[in-house]
């Protein structure tokens, strides 16, 4: 074989080759492109009411479209494709990476746990450091049900670790964020169980942090919001204030709605005509199953209510923004916190792999109810409160100065 074939078949290995691979890829994003597109028309009501101009939405998708084709780098294409979700504003409408993890199963379990991918997750022990430093603020991850500290470790950087966890994946000690201050910018990577890291990119480091669906709590307020792990739990406060709780109205069974209803009206209804001034916390509140609805029937049973506030945050979402919007149709009421998430409109989700690479598209097919049109507005802009309130301040107590400031 003579210098010049040689040359040839280098040219080949090192250029063509490589192209045909990318353009491979590429062949595949776009064939992704095209069932998102195909999906969201069949199958998504949020197409069909919040697309306004079909024409429009197929000029931008076909042209997020031709530069995916052109982009060499195969793993740019989930961003292409949330590019094009991106113009319908729908909150629950997601992609995610594709995940075999079966929480319920301890054989899957027990298999995700000795995976690479989970052991290449970062795993640092300073237990020493968390209790010696001590933070004023304690931040909740939704994601994986945590609490973290972040420290910023140099002048340029930040690392959120695990104060404590009753997942099996997180221990005390772990590392889950990572920060870095750039000059006039902040980015960071959060660093999940069962998905890829999730890497943004913001002005400000509060806007980066709210970004990962992380909320703020001062020492003294986490304490509380954080004693019980139930669902629903209450408590009082000052000995005038019934505290309740409501974690989450996720994967609820009819049966476990009915133990909703029932402790609500045995413990909490009795303790109201006691104390007459209610807080219902529904921050960071996922949503989940239609379990507000009982649990507004045991809200109907309360008489001449006093003061009724509902604590909310920028994790409130899908079914418990619901419960706030129906509570308010039931009861006179003043919200308190930031604009919830808005998740409102639609419902029944729907799961389907894409034809190619680890993704699932994460799609409702129904409208929540028949009075969907009053809760577009909310759709992909939140609930506002009646009362705003900074991410210094310790809500809780200040709702209490509230309630005591209108019972005099």
């Amino acid at each position: 074989m003579n210098t010049r074939t040689i040359r040839k078949l280098f040219f080949i290995l090192t250029t063509i080759l490589p192209s045909l691979s990318y353009a491979q890829e590429n062949n595949k994003c776009a064939e992704n492109i095209d069932f998102l597109i195909k999906t969201l028309e069949e199958k998504s009501p949020s197409y069909k009411y919040l697309v306004k101009n079909k024409v429009d939405f197929q000029i931008k998708a076909d042209s997020i479209k031709s530069i995916a084709i052109k982009d060499n780098n195969p793993y740019n294409c989930k961003e292409y494709l949330q590019r094009i979700m991106r113009t319908i504003q729908d909150g629950h409408l997601q992609i995610l990476v594709k995940n075999n993890l079966d929480f319920s199963d301890s054989t899957s379990v027990n298999n995700f746990l000795n995976s690479e991918k989970f052991n290449s997750l970062p795993k640092i022990n300073i237990d020493s450091l968390i209790e010696h430093k001590n933070p004023d603020y304690i931040y909740n991850s939704l994601i994986d049900n945590i609490n973290i500290y972040i420290f910023q470790d140099s002048q340029n950087h930040f690392k959120g670790y695990v104060k404590n966890s009753d997942s099996k994946f997180w221990r005390k000690g772990e590392l889950i964020l990572k920060f870095t201050k750039g000059n006039s910018f902040y980015e960071g990577v959060s660093y999940t169980i069962s998905k890829d890291p999730r890497y943004f990119k913001t002005s400000s480091l509060e806007s980066l942090i709210k970004k990962f669906n992380i909320s703020k709590f001062t020492r003294e307020e986490s304490l509380i919001f954080n004693r019980s792990k139930q669902k629903l739990s209450f408590e009082i406060i000052d000995n005038e204030i019934l505290y309740v709780s409501i974690r989450s109205f996720r994967n609820l069974t009819i049966e476990e709605n009915k133990e909703f209803v029932e402790f609500f009206e045995k413990y909490v209804l009795p303790n109201y005509k006691k104390y007459k001034n209610i807080i219902f916390d529904v921050r960071d509140n996922p949503g989940g199953a239609m379990a507000y609805e009982t649990l507004l029937s045991g809200v109907k049973k309360i008489k001449d209510p006093k003061n009724i506030f509902v604590l909310q945050n920028r994790n409130t979402a899908s079914a418990a923004e619901l419960f706030i919007l129906h509570l308010r149709g039931l009861k006179p009421i003043k919200t308190i916190g930031e604009n919830t998430m808005g998740m409102t409109s639609f419902r029944d989700i729907h799961q389907a792999p894409f034809p190619n690479n680890d993704y699932v598209i994460f799609l409702p097919t129904k409208v929540f109810d028949k009075n969907y049109k009053d809760l577009l507005q909310y759709e992909y802009i939140g609930i506002t409160p009646n009362i705003e309130l900074n991410e210094n301040e310790n809500w809780l107590f200040k709702t209490v100065e509230i309630i005591k400031k209108n019972s005099l």
